[in-house]
């Protein structure tokens, strides 16, 4: 009895604190008291500041009534009125959490670093759109997996800014108004030795192209659409350029540092394989039941597995062979 007692008199004790506010309409007073009624959880809930609670509840209840009694969300709410006022709506705020999120997670950028860029971002059916300030759309988000539209030039957007950190091999760059994104491969696991291998060629693109942290969204694109992970295409058509006929990646460092060592100059596939026009191209095939990555076909969405490996190799000066390209091949 006495329990009961102590809920109605906070019930009270709570209702008549929101008659001093005018604007408050009576009907939806009527509304909160009911689930005053019906939640025990409410009622605790209103205890400490019946105010902030009932601001919280109409929050919830005008835009997502379900939630009205949810005492998690309501926590949430009330922790956060003036944000939501300020961007006018709790579901408004929420997305726009969900955007942070999403940006955090896939660019390592947050929605105000893209805000201060003069972007924007905007959600359709579950996927986000980093537009720059001109409305040119740069990449989509899905799946916190970042997949670019508009790609970094290294003449035309030489001197860029960076946005946020390097994040699931990419990176947002800003010049005037204009945001790009670049291809930025994972390193980490390779050594000096490796490195200078693989990127000593001017033209070299093994791990912009073909390195582990490419996305498999990157490479459906690249089989559809003839765009590659960095944003390359062959030929001089970006609008319709050939698609190779597959587009393949290596799925760990450790296979493709076991591609450097099988097809290097040196090896037995090195050796045997003949000049044409002062370059090489190094077949290498594992017959140990390992493979050395995955690959899409043309037009395809439907992944393999590769057991061979093609190397491009140059020779830049006499008996200085470097390396221009290295993928898993069929």
């Amino acid at each position: 009895m006495k329990n009961t007692f102590k809920l109605y008199l906070t019930l009270w004790v709570a209702l008549f604190t929101f008659l001093n506010v005018n604007a408050q309409c009576e009907t939806i007073r009527g509304f909160f008291k009911d689930d005053m009624y019906t939640s025990k959880e409410l009622v605790t809930f209103a205890e400490k500041d019946p105010q902030k609670a009932f601001d919280s509840w109409k929050v919830l209840y005008n835009e997502k009534a379900g939630l009205a009694k949810n005492i998690e969300e309501l926590n949430l709410v009330s922790k956060n009125l003036d944000e939501i006022g300020k961007v006018g709506g709790y579901l408004k705020w929420k997305s726009l959490k969900e955007v942070e999120k999403s940006l955090t997670g896939a660019l390592k950028s947050t929605y105000d670093d893209i805000l201060r860029s003069g972007g924007s971002v905007v959600e359709n059916n579950g996927t986000l759109k980093l537009l720059s300030k001109n409305g040119d759309e740069v990449a989509q988000i899905s799946n916190g997996k970042i997949l670019p539209t508009k790609y970094f030039d290294d003449i035309l957007h030489s001197g860029a800014t960076p946005i946020g950190q390097p994040a699931n091999g990419y990176q947002v760059f800003k010049k005037g108004d204009d945001l790009v994104v670049k291809r930025m491969p994972d390193k980490s696991a390779y050594t000096a030795n490796e490195l200078t291998e693989l990127q000593q060629h001017p033209k070299g693109h093994t791990l912009e192209r073909h390195g582990y942290d490419v996305t498999d969204e990157a490479l459906i694109k690249r089989a559809n659409e003839g765009i590659a992970p960095d944003g390359s295409y062959i030929g001089n058509n970006p609008i319709n350029p050939p698609k190779p006929p597959y587009s393949s990646k290596f799925e760990t460092p450790q296979q493709l540092q076991k591609a450097l060592n099988n097809t290097r100059p040196g090896t037995p596939a090195f050796n045997s394989t003949p000049i044409v026009n002062g370059r090489k191209t190094v077949i290498h095939e594992l017959t140990d039941g390992t493979t050395y990555g995955k690959g899409v076909p043309k037009d395809g969405t439907t992944f393999q597995q590769a057991k061979k490996v093609r190397a491009g190799y140059e020779e830049v000066s006499p008996n200085n062979w470097q390396l221009v390209t290295m993928f898993p091949d069929f």
